[in-house]
């Protein structure tokens, strides 16, 4: 009895390594790689601190290099009044910032903006609106015991 479970295990794992391996097709994807792309990473708020706007050129696919910086640009920022930020890249690292004067800041909530990028003779344009933020009336929070996978901890809603 016990020679036949062993030769039935035998038998059943020979079986299943080779279902698993027997169905295994290379598949060779040709990736297009001929033209980099501008990324534009951008997040601009109404704070009174320095704005930042960076551009980027995309890489291959299989490139695990660093993004190549871009420099070289005119990056401008114009709001509904007419109200022009120019971006300037002071470092030549593909940070492209502005910095307000005392009293001064980037944008209102409720205004639309574009972002006016030329670079190597193309341009490119983004609308936006800076929609108003709703105020915090009040926080709650509850202490609440480990349950269904979340920690133990103090929540706030």
């Amino acid at each position: 009895m016990n020679k036949i479970n062993f030769t039935f295990f035998i038998t059943i794992l020979l079986l299943t390594s080779l279902f698993l391996t027997s169905c295994e097709d290379i598949i060779e994807v040709d990736i297009n790689d001929d033209q980099s792309q501008l990324v534009v990473d951008a997040w601009l708020n109404n704070k009174p601190e320095t704005q930042t706007i960076k551009l980027r050129r995309t890489l291959s696919y299989f490139d695990d290099s660093h993004a190549p910086i871009v420099t070289g640009a005119s990056v401008i920022v114009a709001d509904s009044d007419s109200t022009l930020f120019v971006f300037t890249d002071d470092n030549n690292d593909g940070n492209y910032t502005w910095t307000p004067s005392p009293g001064e800041r980037l944008g209102d909530g409720g205004k639309d903006y574009a972002l006016y990028i030329q670079l190597d003779g193309e341009e490119y344009i983004s609308f936006s609106k800076m929609n108003r933020t709703m105020p915090i009336d009040s926080i709650g929070y509850e202490e609440r015991e480990k349950l269904l996978g979340f920690p133990a901890g103090i929540y706030a809603q």
